[in-house]
C-alpha cells in the first residue's frame, strides 16, 4: 500500500517559495532594516513582514470591551430574576408598584446591554476571523460574514459561531510557539442552555387568551434558571475569549502551509511513495 506525499494548497505563492506576484497582492519586498518590523514600543499593525508573516493588530483591548459589557448583562439578567419575584406578587395582586416599574427599566437596560455585548463581540470575532483568514483562507468553513450573522440568524446561530471561534483558535494553535487550541463546548453547552430557558421564559410570561397572547406573569422561576445558565456560559466566555485574544497576540502569524512538517519529496530516495 502507498500513499501519496501530502500535498498543502498554499494561501498564495508554493510552499517554501517566494510570494507569488498576484494581480493586486504586492511583492514583498527583501529582508532589510525598512523590513525587520516595528520596534517593540511601537504598536502592533496588521501588515507582511519580510518573511510572508503577518504582525496582527492586537485585540486585548476589544477582548477586554466585550467581557466587560458581556458582565454587564449578565449582572442585568441576575436584577431581572430577583426583582421579578416582587413584580410577580404585584401582579397576583393586580397592582402596578414600584418592583413592576423596576423590572421593566432592568430590562430595557439589559436589552441595551446585550445590544452592545453583540456588538463587540462580533467585533472582536471578526478581527481574530481576518487574521486566521489571511494565513489558513481555506480552513475556514464560513465567511467572514457570518461573524456578525450567525450570532441572531435562526437555525445556524446553534452551531455557526462556535465553528467560527473554534476554526480561529485551531488555525491560531497551529502556528509555531503556540499552545494547544481548548476545547470549546462547554462554553457553548451553557450558552444554548441559556438561551432555550431564556426563551421558554418568555413563553411562560405570556398566556393565550381567546386567539391572543396575554401577560400571565413574570415566571421568576424561569429566570432564575436562565441567570444560572447564563453565568456558567460567561465564566467559559472569559476562557475561550482571554486564550483566543492571547493566542492572536502572541506574535507573527506564519502561512499555515510554512508551519506544517515539510513533505516527503520525491529525490529524497523514495520517488515520493511511503510504504505502508
Amino acid at each position: 500500500m502507498s500513499q501519496e506525499p501530502p500535498q498543502w494548497a498554499a494561501p498564495w505563492g508554493e510552499p517554501g517559495g517566494e510570494p507569488a506576484g498576484e494581480p493586486g497582492r504586492p511583492e514583498v519586498p527583501p529582508p532589510g532594516p525598512a523590513t525587520a518590523g516595528p520596534p517593540s514600543d511601537a504598536p502592533v499593525v496588521t501588515q507582511p513582514t519580510a518573511d510572508g508573516a503577518f504582525l496582527p493588530r492586537s485585540v486585548n483591548g476589544l477582548a477586554v470591551a466585550v467581557l466587560a459589557v458581556s458582565g454587564l448583562y449578565g449582572l442585568t439578567v441576575w436584577a431581572a430574576a430577583i426583582v421579578a419575584f416582587a413584580a410577580q406578587n404585584e401582579f397576583e395582586d393586580g397592582v402596578l408598584g414600584a418592583a413592576t416599574v423596576a423590572l421593566g427599566v432592568i430590562t430595557l437596560v439589559q436589552t441595551v446591554a446585550q445590544l452592545v455585548a453583540y456588538g463587540f463581540a462580533a467585533m472582536w470575532l471578526m478581527r481574530v476571523y481576518q487574521t486566521a483568514s489571511a494565513v489558513a483562507p481555506r480552513l475556514m468553513r464560513r465567511s467572514i460574514a457570518w461573524t456578525w450573522l450567525s450570532w441572531w440568524v435562526p437555525f445556524v446561530s446553534l452551531w455557526f459561531p462556535k465553528q467560527i471561534v473554534d476554526d480561529v483558535w485551531r488555525v491560531a494553535a497551529s502556528q509555531p510557539g503556540r499552545s494547544t487550541a481548548r476545547a470549546t463546548g462547554g462554553w457553548w453547552f451553557w450558552w444554548i442552555a441559556a438561551s432555550v430557558t431564556s426563551a421558554l421564559t418568555s413563553f411562560a410570561s405570556r398566556s393565550a387568551s381567546g386567539g391572543t397572547s396575554e401577560v400571565s406573569g413574570f415566571a421568576p422561576g424561569w429566570r432564575v434558571f436562565a441567570a444560572l445558565f447564563l453565568t456558567g456560559a460567561f465564566v467559559m466566555w472569559v476562557r475561550v475569549v482571554r486564550g483566543v485574544s492571547a493566542a492572536h497576540d502572541a506574535g507573527p502569524w506564519t502561512p499555515y502551509f510554512r508551519a506544517l512538517p515539510a513533505p516527503v519529496s520525491r529525490a529524497a530516495g523514495t520517488s515520493g511513495h511511503q510504504g505502508v
